[in-house]
């Protein structure tokens, strides 16, 4: 499970987005020191993690130390950042809801659009099955379970509805950005 931040499906990151991300997150003391786990890297909580995010009902019980080997990682916070200047990538994850068609509120299977979207991404539009509208699959509502972008923060180990971003984290993220960030969660089986 985690809670991922990002921009909206029509920014386009340059190279030196990434880095600029960064360092607006370490200033910030969202990020803390960088590490490497599961082959990629990442970040453990910086000192205003907490403080950043809002956690609902108990406070968390951030775990600082990485998981050995098989041991289970459920109290394990880090954060991860995703750029990629040249694809857009949906970002949902093993579990996604479906979301309905804007024109005729039917039910659109979520697998079956991806699957189409995968295949016509230069043109990135997807047709209701039902009523024949055409549109473009990240501009549904995919009720705070996926979404579409080229540029993210992803703060893995945070449940559905655990915790969501603060305004000060928002405002930061849209302001190195010139765009408004969105969040949901990805959903694991």
């Amino acid at each position: 499970m985690s809670l991922v931040l990002h921009a909206p499906a029509d920014f386009l990151p340059t190279n030196e987005f990434q880095p600029q991300l960064q360092q607006t997150l370490q200033a910030l003391n969202l990020l803390g020191e960088a590490a490497h786990y599961q082959g990629r890297e990442i970040f453990y909580p910086g000192t205003a993690f907490d403080r950043l995010l809002t956690f609902l009902g108990c406070a968390p019980c951030i775990e600082t130390q990485m998981p050995e080997v098989g041991q289970s990682d459920t109290n394990f916070y880090y954060l991860e950042l995703f750029c990629d200047t040249t694809q857009l990538h949906f970002l949902g994850g093993e579990k996604v809801r479906d979301p309905h068609c804007q024109h005729c509120r039917s039910a659109v299977a979520a697998n079956a659009l991806l699957q189409q979207w995968s295949i016509s991404q230069e043109t990135g539009i997807y047709t209701c099955p039902n009523c024949q509208q055409a549109y473009r699959p990240w501009t549904l509502n995919w009720r705070k379970c996926a979404g579409f972008s080229r540029a993210a923060l992803i703060v893995h180990g945070v449940f559905e509805g655990e915790a969501r971003p603060s305004d000060a984290l928002l405002d930061s993220l849209n302001t190195v950005s010139a765009q408004r960030w969105k969040y949901f969660y990805q959903l694991s089986q």
